[in-house]
């Protein structure tokens, strides 16, 4: 966010009229319930009631253009959240007295709270003539006006954001900085050298190959299709306060040039996860330059690291932040080392630094602390020749750090987080920080991605530990810093899996770090103690490739709505531009599927099921998107059937199958669908006859299914 705009959060946040009351207050007994706790959030307002004296009930107020929930007045709703409870819904009639309440509150008035519609995105209201529902195809953010009008076309070019200047700056200095360097390394040592880039080149290469072949090529936690940051990216509206706007300035550096497609922006994210290999090398070779094997070690870790694979090709912002953590290490690392030798060279490389831990500061909130890793490697090492260098990194790191601070004055509650920060004084938090986690997948408690022998080789921690004591007692104190200021923030938030997976990425670069150090070490050891031992370094390391590989293939999820989502992204492209489709709107991110429609399918129109939009008016072929969704048993009529929107599609019209596949019905979340298997994708619709309030068919009736479907199939319409 620029500064003007900091102002005019000001004006506005100055100017508001006043507004009625919050819906509850801490410590208020309501329905005979206390009040335990309130969290406010961008996507929502929690409400955490003592139902008994063990049990707390979350219940949520969140934006809601259609009813939803326990009530829906004034455009906000009531959740009850008990699937938190590992409880079923209940239907509105059977709510306790507190959420019965609480609804009588909200509908005598509307709450004081500013909540942005889940992913940031606002359904608009147009009405498209069809009936008065709505179309959810162009959005709006935020509630202010969308950044990218929307063509026929598809979606215009990316305008320009004031990090898009830090992010050039950053490029040309490390451009320049960066061969220099290398260099006059080379003409230090012209043999080592060339061994370095034949390693560099071969981690990087195994790395991105990884990433191409086992890389999810979809959001890790359809159906809550995280499109909405593919919105972003692709100017669909602007980016939420909560996170910054590091991730939209990166990637959007990346669509403005190769055009504005969710495949680059997926392939722009995978470039950047094959960064991190080569960026862990350098980082090592820096840090410890008297291990000679740390450097390739810590690289193949970093190249074979199950979840940073598996994440690399999705639009998940954790790609970047890791990208930039690193980067900022290792250029602080280059420029202790290089400034007593070239002083332009070292002021060069403290800016890049410096940039570097801005944009990461401005990708992710977790990693506002991480400003202090870079700036404790080089305290712990200046001397006065880098006193130049320091104050140009710090002037830059306070002044990027003060303005994300301030824009989340603005636009973030105090409170507002996603992360339950209570947990963290509990001792089974700290247990799954440390402790061997061996559950079965799918279980339901925090998990550190560290220990957990199915996702990260259980070499990593023990040769971590064996670097951290082996290594310079400074250095061991940063990579430790680092990892603790890493994990420590989002370590409540580490389920569902996919969580765990992507927040803590950030916090196992250092601990590669260190594995490559250990590695090093106990690879002398066995030299030293047995004779025959290979001394060179490739067959020692297609070993320790070798020994990383099952991890791999160990845990990988297989998710079914994962396949939702990769059949989704694959086919939508091929549907018509004139295409009307009538979208499963049953789960948060429904939405930001419209929105992806619209991007991948320029021209098309998107209509929510539940708004019941006409089944007899298109200019082109009707379509129906039917997913995951439609079979959420707290919104079907009765075990077996499916929603009411999906339960109307299917009995008013002849539905044949276009793009569809047979899945199974399982997430990275504790969701419990009324089939253990089933159909999703896109069908035509034809002879739309039945009328709208038909009461639901039952799965055994023969209109649910007019012709044999194919396991799978993706033919255009």
């Amino acid at each position: 966010m620029s500064l003007s705009a900091v102002f005019l959060h000001a004006a506005i946040w100055a100017t508001e009229p006043h507004a009625a009351a919050p819906l509850a207050s801490e410590g208020e007994v309501i329905g005979g319930v206390p009040v335990v706790r309130l969290v406010d959030h961008p996507e929502f307002h929690r409400i955490v009631v003592q139902l008994h004296h063990d049990t707390e009930l979350t219940i949520e107020v969140v934006a809601a253009p259609t009813p939803r929930g326990a009530c829906t007045h004034h455009g906000y709703a009531v959740q009850p959240r008990w699937e938190l409870l590992n409880q079923p819904d209940q239907t509105v009639e059977d709510q306790p007295p507190v959420v019965r309440e609480l609804c009588d509150r909200l509908a005598a008035e509307p709450p004081r709270l500013q909540l942005h519609p889940p992913a940031g995105n606002e359904a608009s209201s147009t009405n498209t003539g069809g009936g008065g529902s709505e179309d959810f195809s162009a959005p709006h953010g935020n509630g202010e006006h969308p950044r990218g009008h929307q063509s026929a076309d598809g979606p215009a070019p990316p305008t320009f954001r004031p990090l898009h200047a830090v992010l050039g700056t950053l490029l040309l200095t490390l451009l320049v900085a960066g061969p220099l360097t290398w260099r006059r390394q080379a003409q230090r040592d012209p043999a080592a050298a060339r061994t370095a880039l034949g390693t560099v080149l071969s981690v990087t290469g195994i790395g991105l190959i990884a990433r191409m072949l086992l890389g999810l090529d979809a959001p890790l936690w359809s159906p809550m299709f995280g499109f909405g940051r593919f919105a972003m990216v692709l100017g669909g509206f602007e980016s939420i306060g909560t996170y910054g706007d590091g991730y939209t300035a990166t990637l959007t550096a990346f669509t403005a040039i190769f055009g504005a497609h969710t495949s680059v922006i997926l392939n722009s994210n995978l470039m950047l996860g094959a960064c991190v290999p080569p960026l862990i090398w350098g980082t090592a070779r820096v840090l410890v330059p008297e291990r000679p094997l740390a450097a390739a070690s810590a690289a193949l870790f970093a190249a074979l690291l199950p979840t940073h694979v598996w994440i690399s090709a999705t639009e998940v912002m954790h790609i970047s932040l890791v990208t930039w953590e690193v980067l900022a290490i290792l250029t602080a690392g280059l420029f202790l080392r290089e400034s007593p030798r070239h002083w332009g060279t070292g002021i060069a490389l403290a800016l890049v630094s410096a940039l570097a831990t801005v944009m990461a500061v401005h990708t992710r909130p977790e990693a506002i602390p991480f400003l202090l890793v870079p700036a404790l490697l080089v305290l712990l090492h200046t001397r006065r020749v880098h006193l130049p260098g320091l104050a140009l990194a710090a002037a830059i790191v306070a002044t990027g750090t003060g303005l994300r601070l301030a824009e989340m004055a603005f636009d973030v509650s105090d409170e507002a987080s996603a992360v339950q920060y209570d947990l963290l004084r509990n001792a089974e938090t700290w247990h799954a920080l440390l402790l061997p986690d061996i559950r079965p997948p799918g279980h339901s408690s925090l998990s550190s991605v560290l220990v957990r022998p199915t996702l990260t080789s259980p070499l990593v921690p023990l040769l971590a530990l064996v670097g951290l004591r082996k290594s310079p007692r400074s250095i061991s104190v940063v990579l430790a810093g680092w990892w603790a200021i890493a994990v420590v923030p989002v370590l409540p938030k580490a389920f569902p899996m996919a969580d765990a997976w992507r927040l803590q990425a950030a916090s196992l670069m250092p601990i590669l770090v260190l594995a490559g150090v250990g590695f090093d070490v106990v690879v002398g050891w066995l030299r030293a103690h047995v004779p025959r031992l290979p001394t060179a370094a490739l067959p020692v390391h297609a070993v320790l490739g070798l020994l990383l590989l099952p991890q791999l293939f160990l845990e990988r999820p297989t998710w079914g709505t994962l396949d939702e989502a990769r059949l989704l992204i694959r086919s939508t492209p091929n549907l018509p531009a004139s295409s009307t489709v009538l979208f499963d709107d049953t789960h948060r991110h429904a939405e930001a599927v419209a929105n992806w429609g619209r991007f991948a399918a320029p021209g098309s129109t998107w209509h929510a099921i539940s708004q019941n939009p006409p089944l007899d008016a298109s200019d082109g072929p009707l379509l129906a998107w039917l997913g995951t969704g439609c079979r959420d048993p707290s919104l079907t009529a009765a075990p077996g059937l499916e929603s009411p929107g999906c339960n109307r599609i299917r009995n008013a019209c002849t539905l044949t199958p276009v793009a569809v596949e047979s899945l199974a019905f399982t997430a990275d979340i504790d969701r419990k669908f009324t089939v253990e298997t089933g159909e999703v994708g896109f069908y035509r619709l034809t002879t739309c006859t039945a009328p709208a309030d038909v009461p639901p068919a039952s799965p055994a009736s023969p209109k649910l299914r007019n012709e044999p479907l194919p396991r799978s199939s993706s033919t255009s319409p």
